[in-house]
């Protein structure tokens, strides 16, 4: 079985892959926050809110919005506007 990377590159990636995935960033930051002021109920309702944020971001990107909006500049004005 070939392997499609060389095995010094894949060692070096893995490593350092889990520790930026395993890093507190702001998400967790913010759930914190949240929880701390608001309980339990406010933290899920945070998380739930970050969750459906990356939902939505990797949805629009596999659909290919970025080359829409390549080929329709206007169309990147529209988003701006929606929001």
């Amino acid at each position: 079985m070939s392997f499609p990377v060389d095995m010094v590159t894949f060692l070096t990636f893995v490593p350092a892959a889990l520790a930026l995935n395993l890093t507190p960033g702001a998400d967790m930051m913010f759930c914190l926050g949240q929880g701390m002021r608001g309980g339990w109920g406010s933290a899920i309702a945070a998380d739930l809110g970050i969750v459906l944020g990356g939902l939505v971001h990797v949805t629009v990107a596999g659909l290919g919005l970025g080359a829409l909006v390549g080929q329709y500049p206007w169309l990147f004005d529209a988003i701006r506007w929606v929001g």
